[in-house]
């Protein structure tokens, strides 16, 4: 019974935030956050570690889109429980309309917001601070009042598995006020308040969470333990997610931009790295082929595709990796772009920095 109002505190304490990522610890002046640091891959599974005074425990993350600006997504406990966030985005918001949670073959109960709105994700530029009031109503029909405030920080490096990676940092407090309580209430409503801090990255959503007390000390908090990717059928590794310096003719791009790895080969921005060389190229939203002219020809390259295709005389090159979209943005082989530009590429696998000359 204990572990089970546990969880389900801290079920009311997630909903504070978004379950959709150490050199330095000073955040990164005019580093803005953006919508893509909340969504979580939809191939992706995170499983993290909880720990409460000594006690640990396992949990796993998964999210799905129900409708094309709606989301879900789902936290999913050891012993079969489960909580569940819908997110609504709209105006370049994300909102939450409803939480909840259920208990296998026994109860459950959910919390949509009827009155006000929940903005818990926006683009916002560091030390912006956004804050909401509304209401929710559970499955009995009590009903609370809900007071959330965030503030994003800025970019900070985080330590995930050893690893340090670049994160961005929200804080954030959240109150509870028990409004009405329904007589069919299975328990009474429980006014509380409760602050933390969340460290998101791209394309993972939360990474990290401290729960904190009224003094700022840590007291509770989960941290990403591991990556699963149902496209590939295995776990991701972390080293996806360091950042790479990309450095073209002499000038460095910035980490964790341009670059950036899969599968343990080598990935550039294509947009970034075709503009910064001066040349063209065009995108099909719709088929997914990037098309660039060159003096052979016209090479095409079908995003999901580990090779390209001269249109002129049908020849086939192969890479060691796919074209991909990585957090919305569109990324190839460091060996196309020096097959159809031309250049010549040195990496630097110990020091993460890959040069185009």
């Amino acid at each position: 019974m204990k572990l089970r109002l546990l969880i389900i505190v801290l079920v009311l304490f997630v909903a504070a935030g978004f379950i959709t990522s150490a050199a330095e610890s000073a955040c990164a002046a005019g580093e803005n956050i953006t919508l893509d640091y909340f969504i979580q891959h939809p191939n992706y599974t995170l499983t993290f570690w909880y720990s409460d005074n000594g006690s640990t425990a396992e949990f796993t993350t998964k999210w799905n889109q129900v409708a094309w600006n709606k989301y879900k997504k789902t936290c999913y406990y050891q012993d079969g429980f489960q909580n569940f966030f819908y997110y609504l985005f709209k105006n370049d918001k994300f909102l939450e309309t409803k939480t909840g949670w259920a208990v296998p073959d026994s109860e459950w109960t959910d919390y949509p917001v009827i009155q006000g709105s929940n903005v818990v994700f926006k683009n916002a530029s560091p030390g912006t601070s956004w804050s909401n009031e509304y209401l929710t109503r559970d499955a009995w029909g009590s009903i609370n009042r809900e007071f959330n405030s965030f503030t994003y920080e800025g970019i900070e490096n985080i330590e995930i598995q050893g690893h340090p990676l670049e994160a961005a940092k929200l804080s954030w407090t959240r109150t509870t006020i028990a409004q009405q309580v329904s007589p069919q209430a299975e328990w009474e409503s429980i006014s509380q308040s409760s602050k933390g801090e969340d460290w998101y990255i791209r394309g993972l959503g939360l990474v990290k969470r401290n729960f904190l007390n009224k003094e700022g000390n840590i007291t509770s908090g989960f941290t990403l333990k591991s990556i699963w990717d149902s496209s590939r059928n295995r776990t991701v590794p972390i080293d996806e997610w360091l950042p790479v310096s990309i450095i073209i003719n002499g000038e460095e791009q910035g980490k964790g931009i341009s670059a950036g790895l899969y599968n343990d080969s080598l990935l550039v921005l294509v947009r970034a790295t075709f503009q910064k060389l001066g040349r063209s190229f065009t995108w099909d939203q719709k088929t997914k082929i990037l098309t660039v002219e060159t003096p052979d020809g016209s090479i095409t390259m079908v995003e999901g595709n580990n090779h390209s295709k001269n249109t002129s005389d049908g020849s086939i090159q192969v890479f060691p990796a796919p074209a991909k979209i990585i957090n919305g943005k569109l990324m190839v082989p460091v060996e196309f772009i020096q097959e159809v530009l031309g250049v010549n590429y040195r990496w630097d696998k110990a020091g993460r920095v890959v040069e185009l000359f």
